[in-house]
């Protein structure tokens, strides 16, 4: 699952990107998709590339935070 939000936090688009190699592993890994978004109304946002926890359990969330300019 991924986020586009613009620097004020406000959530712009989601979606889910997909590994494209091997993915059990504990090294960053290839991966693709898009995401569609509302025009931003701030110059500066992130993107957040959250990883998949199918557990729920608050000890397995990840989250990697990428600074984008609009």
């Amino acid at each position: 699952p991924v986020e586009v939000q613009d620097s004020n936090g406000k959530i712009l688009g989601t979606g889910v990107m997909q590994a494209e190699g091997e993915w059990m592993t504990e090294n960053f890994v290839p991966f693709s998709g898009n995401v569609e978004f509302e025009t931003p109304k701030t110059e500066e946002g992130r993107l957040l590339i959250k990883k998949d926890n199918p557990s729920g359990l608050p000890e397995n969330d990840k989250t990697l935070v990428i600074p984008v300019k609009f």
